[in-house]
């Protein structure tokens, strides 16, 4: 497809594809099925191996957009944002961008930016608020988090854009798994309410399943304590894997369980939903709107181990009733989650027209408009 110069360039800012979490792997589809379709370039702002490495990134990045900001080219930038640190550094890039009155999209995935500004201080607080006024529009994960920044930034300001699934398959898999096998996915530790999940196994561990932790945080702690209590048949843990093989443990799970105490819209559960799997979580965030309490899975309060405990049983004892909310979980994301409706929104967030960019197809993919 021949470039158009009168469209813009699309320059989103972000970690690297190599990172652990869920920003990495939104870019990463951005990058797979959006790239060329919508006129994408990408800049890297942070490497997560190191502090020298990271400081050396972020530099590298400032210096990249501060080049393209003077160069005269029509350019959007797309910049993706968590919490502390991450917004600090996007902030810079952003106020760049502002002074040379260039078009920012600044896109939070923050899981705790709620908790976020009630830590800062007044002042910087009346920075952050200065800085997602002044940016052209503001993107958000969920209706739940639109509420929450409608007290910072007016509405028309602010976009909903839900992440996509990217192992999303229509085809439903029956599992046949000799024990249920229950996954886990994402940083381990509190907010992810992995020790939640050890104490819930404890109260059901006379059931048939295997718990599996994958990911990066400490691991090493719940191995501990599932040796101390006596869970290693039931517990394992395991390092995080890369994304191309993370739909692999969709395909052997029967079930997702992410007891978080604060998120933004978890990839874990959107990957886990494509792939037909029914989700225990939790009522925060953008959770909800993916997980509708018995339909395609259960949702708890935080900390409510006993709830968790009971839910984990119900669905480890019933097979039929895993397979129906199984079967829902890939009608929800058919219905909101898919990477079609996601490039889509990301097409209108970018005022982009069909009869010159074309259009996704059903797979992620694109065909064009001839």
């Amino acid at each position: 497809m021949a470039e158009n110069r009168k469209e813009p360039i699309v320059y989103i800012v972000g970690p690297s594809f190599r990172t652990q979490g869920g920003i990495s792997s939104v870019l990463l589809i951005y990058y797979n099925h959006f790239k060329d379709l919508l006129n994408m370039r990408f800049i890297t702002s942070y490497s997560g191996n190191s502090r020298i490495k990271d400081l050396f990134y972020f530099a590298t990045a400032l210096l990249q957009v501060f080049f393209i900001c003077i160069s005269g080219k029509h350019a959007v930038f797309h910049i993706h944002s968590s919490t502390y640190g991450s917004f600090l550094r996007k902030s810079m890039i952003a106020r760049l961008c502002l002074f040379f009155r260039r078009e920012v999209i600044f896109h939070i995935h923050g899981a705790d930016f709620d908790t976020f500004m009630e830590k800062v201080s007044s002042r910087w607080k009346g920075k952050i608020i200065k800085l997602l006024n002044q940016v052209d529009q503001l993107v958000v994960l969920s209706d739940s988090w639109k509420a929450f920044f409608i007290e910072y930034v007016s509405a028309e300001k602010i976009k909903v854009i839900v992440n996509p699934s990217s192992t999303y398959n229509p085809v439903y898999i029956k599992r046949r798994n000799p024990r249920v096998k229950v996954l886990f996915i994402g940083r381990i530790g509190r907010r992810k309410g992995a020790y939640d999940l050890i104490e819930a196994v404890k109260k059901i561990r006379f059931l048939n399943f295997s718990l599996d932790l994958v990911g990066d945080g400490e691991g090493d702690k719940i191995r501990n304590i599932a040796g101390v209590e006596n869970l290693t048949g039931i517990v394992k843990v395991y390092d995080w894997v890369s994304h191309k093989d993370v739909g692999k443990l969709y395909d052997k799970a029967d079930i997702l369980v992410l007891p978080s105490y604060a998120e933004g819209l978890p990839m874990s559960i959107l990957e886990a939903i494509g792939k037909g799997l029914p989700v225990i979580s939790t009522n925060v965030g953008g959770i909800p709107e993916m997980i509708i309490d018995g339909r395609n899975g259960f949702i708890v309060e935080p900390g409510d181990i006993d709830a968790l405990s009971e839910k984990m049983r119900v669905l480890i004892s019933n097979a039929a009733l895993r397979e129906e909310m199984g079967k829902n979980s890939l009608k929800i994301t058919e219905e909101k989650f898919t990477i079609e409706q996601n490039c889509n929104l990301l097409k209108k967030l970018y005022n982009r027209q069909d009869s010159r960019t074309g259009r996704c197809d059903g797979r992620g993919g694109v065909y064009y408009a001839r």
